[in-house]
């Protein structure tokens, strides 16, 4: 009888563990941000000539359920501002580098060039 009970332990113990979310084997099973930084990011498109007071979507090779985990900056605000979905406004000529990066990983980013020109020059 006592080994019964050992062993019927035992197995509660087993199946709790496996239903722990936090063990690296059943948290594994779903997308979480740290397990898609292991990919590169890549934007697209990497080069965007624009006029001014227009807009251009950059996309990213990430699931969108991790879209909310990634950051978007422009290195030339006042040339070309972009927001937290990768949509980028044109604001006066010249270029700027966009970065998207994730928040748990900084070093993983992509970047696209942005040009801006005036209004009504050739694109």
């Amino acid at each position: 009888m006592r080994m019964q009970t050992a062993i019927i332990a035992l197995l509660a113990a087993v199946t709790i563990a496996a239903c722990d979310a936090s063990t690296p084997e059943v948290a594994a099973l779903g997308p979480s941000p740290t397990d898609s930084t292991r990919a590169q990011l890549v934007i697209t498109p990497n080069q965007v000539s624009m006029p001014v007071a227009t807009t251009s979507t950059l996309s990213l090779n990430v699931p969108n359920e991790l879209l909310g985990s990634v950051t978007w900056t422009s290195s030339q605000p006042s040339i070309a501002g972009v927001n937290g979905l990768g949509v980028v406004t044109a604001f006066s000529p010249g270029s700027a580098l966009i970065t998207a990066r994730f928040k748990t990983d900084t070093t993983n980013r992509a970047t696209a060039t942005v040009t801006v020109t005036p209004i009504g020059a050739p694109q």
